[in-house]
């Protein structure tokens, strides 16, 4: 319609996946996505006159973001599954698969909540999602108690909190938020049946919160964490009993993925133990961080087992309005 030269064109579509993209740890996939779409190009059928040069190209730089993506190797996840091949996929893509489906979930979430909607993060940490949700009145909660060198995102630093307070006893009105955020949370709190109903309580009739815990983890946060197994019969009954429904429940990978997640921790602490280490050693830590994580991760669209998930993104609504089904 406005021919626009193929040169022109892809560095749209490169504008556009990188819009898509979350996180600065994302920039090498984004690198990928654009190889991989001249990769697709080179091999249809297509009119474009200069796609004869696409395997010598390198990858252009972004426009409107902060960062810059190095040219680098390979492929993202929570594209859909038949358009992934492991062997195409940075590891880190595979060994992180849990943070940066959720980072994408949370993504697709902001999404759809309105400009000015007034947002509250709980527990939140690092404030890691306030540019996905820059467009409403974004403020924060933390107990900001926790010392030790990992919060959620993996820094050390708390972001810019609005409200200091335990979980139980946040001082905003009832009724005063469109949608509460509440990630990695409850695993991390002694009562969290009562965590739900103070999100209730905050959230107008109506209100979304959108809610993940794990279903399987190991001990993290220490001494704050004390419970795990957060199952999909847990979210629906209390978050009922909480004056909610929950209308989306979505389990974060399979039993598959969990493995090679595991394969690639089991790597690290063998590594972390020279007194075990052979003359096997430099075999076993490339199967333990290579082939099978990449092995797993494609075995885990093939035959996904949704028992052994890492853990559930969770959507549920305050009842005062209608309902939607669980997805």
């Amino acid at each position: 319609k406005h021919n626009l030269s193929c040169d022109q064109l892809l560095n749209a579509a490169d504008e556009l996946l990188w819009e898509s993209t979350v996180a600065p740890a994302e920039k090498e996939t984004h690198a990928v996505w654009t190889r991989q779409l001249r990769g697709v190009l080179k091999n249809v059928q297509c009119d474009l006159m200069s796609v004869h040069k696409l395997e010598t190209e390198s990858v252009p730089s972004l426009p409107t973001k902060d960062l810059v993506p190095p040219t680098a190797p390979e492929k993202s996840h929570l594209s859909p599954p038949e358009f992934i091949n492991s062997e195409i996929l940075p590891l880190a893509e595979i060994h992180d698969f849990n943070q940066r489906s959720r980072d994408r979930w949370v993504q697709a979430k902001a999404g759809t909540v309105p400009a000015v909607a007034r947002v509250l993060d709980i527990g939140a940490g690092t404030c890691l999602y306030r540019p996905l949700f820059s467009h409403c009145d974004y403020k924060t909660h933390d107990f900001k108690k926790y010392e030790g060198a990992e919060k959620h995102g993996g820094t050390s630093t708390y972001g810019h909190i609005d409200f200091v307070s335990d979980i139980l006893a946040i001082p905003a009105p009832d009724d005063s938020f469109d949608i509460i955020l509440c990630t990695e949370v409850l695993e991390h709190v002694p009562e969290p049946i009562k965590v739900l109903k103070e999100i209730s309580r905050l959230l107008r009739p109506g209100g979304r919160a959108f809610i993940t815990a794990p279903l399987g983890s190991g001990l993290h946060q220490l001494p704050f964490h004390f419970y795990g197994g957060y199952t999909p019969e847990w979210y629906k009954r209390f978050c009922r009993e909480a004056g909610m429904e929950a209308t989306e429940i979505l389990p974060n990978g399979g039993f598959f993925k969990h493995l090679g997640q595991e394969c690639n921790r089991a790597a690290s602490i063998y590594g972390q133990n020279p007194k075990l280490h052979g003359p096997e050693s430099a075999d076993l830590i490339k199967l333990l961080v290579e082939i099978l994580p990449r092995l797993f991760f494609d075995l885990d669209d093939k035959c996904f087992d949704e028992r052994f998930t890492v853990g559930y993104f969770v959507e549920a609504v305050k009842m005062g309005n209608s309902i939607r089904a669980i997805h």
